[in-house]
């Protein structure tokens, strides 16, 4: 067998050295890889590789792995006889030049900010692994999938204590939804077993899990997966051979926990649930609806017009959208985590009208979150009780974040600062620092205008 290895290989992909090696096996995928392919194209990190491995396909999709090599530079294909999705995976580790790797498959999507997340969580972490949620898509319909509720840095311990609860979800199985670091896979020549065809993608993650020492839980959902008829039930495999490489599985299990698990009686109950049931894409967590009502949207008409109207209609888009991935993180909703911003933000606000006026929402909403808020232990305040009016008018003699709200500012902070990255996108120095100045003199001109006598 010999691989076409296009020319992309050459001194300008070898100087680029790019942060992520994106990998995807590609068969018989001419109706969804340009979706996919597209969706890593228009990732908002580009410091990044794709390597496309054409599986021998007989339908159009060694054309379309061309013609995106022609289009972009980052595109790197190989074309090869039809060996199966591990060879091509293990290809396409033996050629990644980047930091980190990265799944996808080809009936599948990445969000726009998949890249960017995972990859800052590795980095800012110092951690081996990160792991996401992802969204599960049947036709139209979409569901947010999980199986870690809090977002943050697990040594191996916690992390396998979580693993052997529901050893057989597919948060913990497949390779989609986590960046691996491409040395530890080098170091320990952990590769796909490309003598099963079942299962191969949960002894690669073990095998990884096994050397691996910290993890990071990413809460926001990166990937798109699309449940199809690929499931074991449709694949033709016989029981005998599942029984087979399940008791595999298994032994990996037992070597994982054997190497991390503090407990030893902690893996008979999960492999006892490992036999009797196959893979599944875990429980439903969080957002379940149509397929579009996860993105923030956007009437181009509207943004393509001048006027103050349309400036104050994108930069509400742009807050709206960072404030997705936050909502995510810290399991409150945009609208708890504007009020929550605002009272950070501006510590001398006196009303409840004020944070209406900031955020823009109703009073009675308003009020049921400042409730919520409170209850949670997140924010408190002391009324203004000196007179009938100020009751009236709900008033604050002071409003203040509380200690256990301060993981969730620090994610805050990440969205005021991703709102900045998105405005001045391709400006140098100069230019943000003169746009600050017209900033602050424009807004001095408003106050002025409004104050004065």
């Amino acid at each position: 067998m010999s691989n076409d290895i296009e020319s992309n290989t050459s001194e300008n992909m070898d100087k680029m050295m790019p942060f992520i090696s994106i990998i995807v096996p590609v068969y018989q995928a001419e109706a969804t890889l340009p979706r996919c392919v597209e969706s890593v194209l228009k990732q908002d990190f580009e410091d990044f590789e794709l390597i496309l491995i054409n599986d021998g396909s007989t339908d159009c999709s060694a054309e379309i792995c061309d013609r995106y090599r022609k289009q972009d530079d980052r595109v790197r294909v190989v074309q090869k006889e039809n060996t199966g999705v591990s060879d091509s995976r293990n290809i396409g580790l033996r050629m990644a030049k980047g930091k980190y790797i990265q799944f996808l498959d080809s009936d599948d999507w990445l969000a726009p900010e998949a890249c960017r997340l995972l990859f800052s969580a590795a980095e800012n972490n110092h951690c081996d692994l990160v792991i996401a949620d992802f969204y599960r898509v049947i036709d139209d319909r979409i569901a947010r999938k999980g199986a870690i509720k809090k977002e943050g840095l697990l040594d191996c311990d916690t992390f396998s204590t979580y693993l052997m609860e529901r050893p057989s979800d597919f948060y913990y199985g497949v390779l989609w939804n986590k960046l691996f670091r491409r040395d530890l896979i080098e170091q320990y020549k952990i590769y796909l077993d490309e003598d099963i065809s079942w299962c191969e993608d949960i002894i690669f993650n073990l095998e990884y899990f096994i050397r691996m020492e910290t993890v990071y839980v990413l809460r926001v959902p990166i990937y798109y997966y699309v449940k199809s008829s690929k499931s074991l039930s449709n694949s033709g495999i016989s029981l005998s051979r599942v029984i087979q490489t399940k008791m595999l599985v298994s032994e990996y299990y037992k070597e994982f926990c054997t190497q991390t698990a503090k407990n030893g009686k902690s893996d008979k109950v999960p492999m006892y649930r490992f036999y009797l049931r196959g893979a599944t894409d875990g429980r439903i967590s969080g957002h379940s609806g149509r397929l579009g009502e996860e993105r923030v949207s956007l009437n181009l008409d509207i943004a393509a017009c001048d006027g103050i109207f349309s400036e104050q209609y994108l930069e509400e888009k742009c807050l709206q959208h960072c404030m997705k991935t936050a909502a995510y993180q810290s399991d409150l909703t945009t609208d708890e985590l504007s009020v929550l911003f605002c009272i950070h933000q501006y510590p001398k606000l006196r009303s409840r009208k004020e944070i209406r006026e900031l955020t823009r929402l109703s009073k009675r909403k308003t009020k049921t979150i400042l409730q919520k808020l409170r209850l949670l232990g997140y924010i408190d305040w002391i009324e203004d009780i000196g007179t009938e009016a100020a009751k009236e008018k709900h008033d604050f003699n002071e409003i203040y974040i509380l200690p256990v709200a301060e993981p969730i500012i620090d994610i805050l902070n990440s969205v005021e600062q991703r709102q900045k990255e998105i405005r001045f996108l391709g400006f140098s120095e100069e230019e943000k620092e003169q746009y600050e100045t017209y900033i602050m003199r424009m807004k001095q001109n408003i106050i002025h205008a409004l104050t004065a006598e």
